[in-house]
């Protein structure tokens, strides 16, 4: 509901990744463990009622509640009451350099606190609920008592659409006017056409995959690093997603992000000598037959992705080939390869 402009938060990140106030107005830390948030003012709810300290103080209290699947992430905070009707004081347990930053998350939004909210999200953003149909589209209309002014767009259809191959033909067809993570066989096509604008940005995502260090002989550091060594990054970015989307990773965070250090680290390089060196180290070495072996059994990874993002099944593909290729594992092919 943040996202379709229906809710708004008290902070939010500019397109720099700077913090800046939205129901907020500023803040100021009154001591270690006491934040003072100042309220925007002449603000309504959708439904007419007027968003001041006591619907704040509602809307952060719904999440502190333990009922709240992810209250246990707000578990910093103490308290929150109000000193009058558009100030608040946040009082944390201890000192908690990010409190202010945590007001910036979805779950965070500024609800109606007269409203049945699971019939009807009733927020202070630029459009309006109007209908949702479960798994296929919401329906939006302006807000034209915005405080932020009114939108210039009167009614917004989202579709949702698990499928890249579809989004790229409803865009092609103009069945929309908007979509994204397009299928990247598509790119080029796209691009020639002087009726559609392509904008490829890097974003502050990171694609993960996990290695369950609690199963040998993955506990092993060594065979950790020699699955980091085997990998191609600059072959993913090129096969997987076509040249057109993503770089190779360095660290944990992209490099747009300030604090990355990407720099100041080495990243692994693609050398599947000093993989297979290590897998013999920790215990996994080749047969005769070239595959390499575990405790007298074939050495098999299995690799589980899903498909809501377009480019996780060519990435774990590519993946699973460039282990097979260099032969440091061998690839069991009868291994399922999960693809939910």
């Amino acid at each position: 509901m943040r996202r379709t402009g229906i809710y708004e938060t008290l902070f939010s990140y500019d397109e720099n990744m700077s913090l800046q106030p939205e129901l907020a107005t500023g803040y100021k830390q009154l001591n270690d463990t006491s934040w003072e948030i100042q309220l925007r003012k002449n603000v309504t709810f959708h439904d007419g009622t007027k968003m001041n300290a006591d619907a704040v103080i509602y809307s952060i209290n719904r999440v502190l509640n333990s009922s709240n699947s992810r209250s246990a992430e707000y578990s910093f905070i103490k308290g929150v009451y109000k000193t009058d009707d558009y100030t608040i004081v946040v009082e944390t347990n201890e000192t908690y350099a990010p409190a202010i930053l945590m007001f910036t998350d979805t779950i965070m939004s500024i609800v109606s606190p007269t409203s049945d909210l699971d019939k009807e999200p009733v927020g202070t953003g630029p459009y309006k609920f109007v209908s949702f149909e479960p798994g296929a589209s919401i329906e939006l209309v302006k807000n034209p008592d915005y405080w932020g002014g009114e939108p210039k767009i009167d009614r917004i259809i989202i579709q949702y659409s698990k499928d890249a191959a579809a989004r790229t033909l409803l865009l092609k067809s103009g069945d929309v006017d908007i979509t994204r993570d397009v299928l990247q066989s598509e790119y080029t096509t796209l691009e020639a056409d002087p009726d559609i604008n392509i904008v490829s940005r890097e974003t502050l995502r990171t694609y993960f995959m996990y290695i369950n260090e609690g199963k040998a002989p993955f506990d092993d550091v060594r065979v950790r690093q020699a699955l980091n060594y085997v990998i191609n990054r600059q072959e993913i970015v090129d096969t997987a997603l076509e040249g057109v989307a993503g770089s190779p990773a360095i660290g944990i965070f992209p490099d747009i992000m300030p604090w990355s250090a990407n720099d100041k680290i080495e990243a692994y390089d693609y050398n599947p000598e000093k993989a297979l060196k290590l897998f013999a180290e920790a215990g996994i070495t080749q047969g005769s037959d070239g595959r390499l072996y575990y405790n007298g059994k074939p050495f098999a990874i299995e690799i589980q992705t899903y498909t809501k993002q377009a480019a996780h099944q060519p990435m774990a593909e590519v993946i699973a080939a460039q282990f097979e290729k260099n032969r440091h594992y061998h690839y069991n092919k009868n291994c399922r390869n999960k693809f939910n």
